[in-house]
């Protein structure tokens, strides 16, 4: 994918969000719980025609697993004290046999809001991007979250796990 073109789906993916968030559902006021906010995931996934897996995990969060592009990502809930859900995060990770330089990474973090690059213990590049849902959410907000990390993705790809590069013109 040429890097004007990956501009032009960033920017196309973040006013189609914002275009139909109005209309896609109500704003939930206070902290949203598991069954609420899986409903509102699945909701949105199925509006992106994104296929997905869901599974619980021991203390009664959902793990949503699903291909962004090549490469596997993952929306985890977060519970607070009281068993609501208190925030999300979204992450892709590549298992390489090098790691990407340091560079790379710095270089991705400073151009990118959206999402946040890092190396694991094993040197494996990760994207991840973090959403506070604890004061509510609503499903147009989540669209454009999920939209928008799925869009940088490719630009992740391209600057960090293959170590091309592209425009600067091309910064969220």
């Amino acid at each position: 994918m040429k890097a004007g073109s990956v501009a032009q789906v960033v920017l196309a993916a973040s006013a189609l969000a914002a275009a139909t968030g109005g209309a896609v559902g109500q704003t939930q006021v206070g902290r949203p719980t598991v069954a609420s906010m899986d409903s509102a995931i699945k909701a949105v996934f199925a509006e992106i025609n994104t296929p997905y897996q869901a599974r619980k995990d021991s203390d009664g969060s959902t793990t949503f697993v699903f291909t962004v592009g090549s490469v596997t990502g993952q929306l985890n809930e977060f519970l607070g004290d009281d068993g609501k859900v208190e925030s999300l995060k979204l992450n892709v990770g590549y298992d390489t046999d090098k790691a990407p330089p340091l560079t790379a990474i710095n270089s991705f973090n400073e151009k990118r809001r959206f999402g946040k690059s890092y190396l694991d213990v094993d040197g494996d590049p990760f994207l991840v991007s973090d959403l506070d849902v604890q004061f509510g959410i609503n499903n147009g907000a989540l669209k454009a979250w999920i939209v928008r990390f799925r869009a940088i993705v490719p630009l992740f790809e391209m600057e960090v796990v293959k170590g091309g590069k592209t425009s600067d013109l091309l910064q969220e």
